[in-house]
């Protein structure tokens, strides 16, 4: 073998090994991407199913067609040009059409997520449990009504600590804040319909001094509550 030969083939040699090198560290580009839109696109499915149980309660995210669109396009733009990508092309084009993807799927689960927060009431509905147990003590069976708090409450903490509504949350949150909202309500169906409805009206506005006769105070004592009520001037 010549001196020319000699370094014709080392020449060879290295040549393939800068090749190797690179498609290595293509490939460990390409990784990485893959990677990361993987992490990003998990929650996806999540994503949508919250946005359509958004949509069944009235609230529609505006842009997330436009949104769509331009995600789409995107990911059009990247399959275009890693179909055409060679090894010794820059990656960085790559790069930022995934970074643009990556966005898109974060900004729609903020988008969503902050859209339910916003659906949440501020403050669950108050129960007086003291006056259930006040009723209870008189006589009442408020075991019935106890059970349906307790489990419209469990209910709202679920889903006021949940960050992606789910198929039916909803319905399940209208029908919670319904049950607490009918306690006054059911309780008047327990009672006296006429002391029923001081009571009620008690929890709310109150009810005029002129309404506490013998009769309603001596239902009120009967019944354990009396020492709920307060005179208050206006």
């Amino acid at each position: 073998m010549t001196l020319l030969d000699r370094i014709h083939q080392l020449r060879l040699k290295a040549a393939a090994a800068d090749d190797e090198e690179k498609i290595k560290r293509r490939s460990g580009e390409f990784t990485t991407l893959r990677e990361r839109l993987e992490t990003v696109v998990a929650n996806a499915p999540r994503v949508e199913t919250g946005r359509k149980e958004l949509q069944s309660a009235g609230i529609v995210l505006d842009d997330f067609e436009s949104n769509r669109a331009a995600a789409l396009a995107v990911v059009e733009d990247l399959i275009a040009t890693v179909q055409n990508l060679t090894v010794e092309t820059k990656f960085d084009a790559v790069k930022m059409q995934g970074s643009s993807i990556e966005g898109y799927f974060k900004n729609s689960e903020k988008s969503v997520a902050n859209a339910w927060k916003q659906n949440l009431p501020q403050a669950a509905p108050v129960v007086d449990d003291d006056l259930l147990d006040a009723l209870e003590q008189g006589g009442v069976d408020v075991e019935g009504i106890r059970s349906d708090v307790a489990r419209a409450e469990s209910t709202l903490l679920v889903l006021i600590n949940r960050t992606l509504p789910e198929q039916g949350d909803n319905a399940k949150l209208r029908k919670a804040l319904d049950t607490l909202n009918s306690v006054g309500e059911r309780i008047g169906e327990l009672i006296d319909p006429t002391i029923a409805d001081i009571v009620v009206r008690a929890q709310r506005e109150g009810v005029p001094y002129s309404e506490m006769t013998p009769q309603v105070v001596s239902a009120l004592k009967k019944l354990g509550i009396l020492d709920r009520f307060r005179v208050v001037l206006k």
